[in-house]
């Protein structure tokens, strides 16, 4: 059996490597639902796509772009998630476990506790998204092209940078950044906080308290994050040139548009394209969670502790 001190050195290391292997699995798998909920997001003034589930609209989506368009966007959706769980869980491990010790804290469930992970989870996701906000105008701008111009990763970063400048790859990241932070503050905190009021003692590994406790998270990230998600898409999708009654997507504009919204179809406005969002969520988080525990959790039996 290795020595606790021994534990301590290698535990981040293992709780990294089971976030990117969590991130690469879930990247895969959800990343049409993202292609959806953008493609809706993006086209919501011109309704160019069905409003209904998340299959109508893989049909219609199909029927024009092809089974490949799907994965438009995907290199820089996969390189965020990559660098945002690295980022996150390195930052939050290291904040929330130096806290913990400071006050010395025992209970993981007490409002105190509570209340450090929360701060260490608002920490951690600041830095994270502020690294993040380039890969998310390359991603809508490919999901977003029409024109061939966004067709590849590379292309996408020589076509912004010769049009724009590298500024352009920060436009919308006061949005990106608030978003970046409710969804891992919440992703954090709620699942860390659940987890542990659901998991059973006699239990090394608790499939049930990790799945219950992930669709807690993912349920609140939903309904709390969807509106900042879908300002940002508008505001980030770069203005159809060759479109004359396209109007620039400034954050006035942004704004305008989806108070329009509310005042005619209420606070479902702010929820348009929610459905692909939702599932992609509920798909998302679990699958994640479950992944990565299950790799610590093999992990931790190999290494003996």
């Amino acid at each position: 059996k290795i020595s606790s001190q021994m534990a301590d050195s290698i535990i981040l290391p293992i709780k990294l490597s089971g976030a990117m292997l969590a991130t690469t699995i879930c990247e895969v798998i959800t990343h049409p639902l993202d292609v959806l909920k953008t493609k809706k997001q993006i086209r919501m003034e011109k309704l160019k796509l069905s409003t209904g589930l998340p299959t109508n609209s893989t049909v219609s989506y199909i029927s024009t772009d092809g089974f490949n368009g799907l994965y438009r966007g995907f290199a820089p959706s996969f390189l965020k998630g990559l660098q945002n769980s690295m980022m996150k869980f390195g930052l939050f491990d290291i904040l929330n476990t130096y806290t913990k010790k400071k006050l010395n804290l025992d209970s993981n469930t007490s409002a105190s506790s509570i209340l450090a992970k929360t701060g260490s989870a608002f920490v951690a996701s600041f830095a994270s998204s502020l690294f993040g906000n380039p890969w998310d105008v390359i991603k809508v701008r490919m999901i977003s092209d029409v024109d061939g111009n966004y067709g590849t990763l590379w292309s996408s970063i020589k076509n912004i940078y010769s049009k724009y400048g590298l500024r352009e790859l920060l436009k919308g990241s006061s949005l990106s950044i608030s978003k970046s932070v409710i969804v891992n503050t919440i992703d954090l905190t709620v699942y860390d906080t659940f987890k542990n009021i659901f998991k059973r003692e006699e239990l090394d590994y608790d499939a049930r308290a990790y799945f219950m406790a992930s669709i807690i998270s993912s349920l609140t990230i939903a309904v709390v994050a969807y509106p900042l998600d879908l300002m940002k898409t508008l505001y980030m999708k770069e203005k159809n040139i060759t479109d004359k009654n396209e109007r620039p997507m400034d954050l006035k504009t942004v704004a305008k548009m989806l108070k329009g919204q509310v005042k005619e179809k209420g606070i479902r406005g702010m929820y348009l394209g929610f459905v692909p969002f939702l599932t992609k969520s509920l798909i998302y988080g679990p699958l994640f969670w479950n992944s990565f525990e299950i790799f610590s959790h093999q992990i931790k039996k190999v290494t003996n502790f």
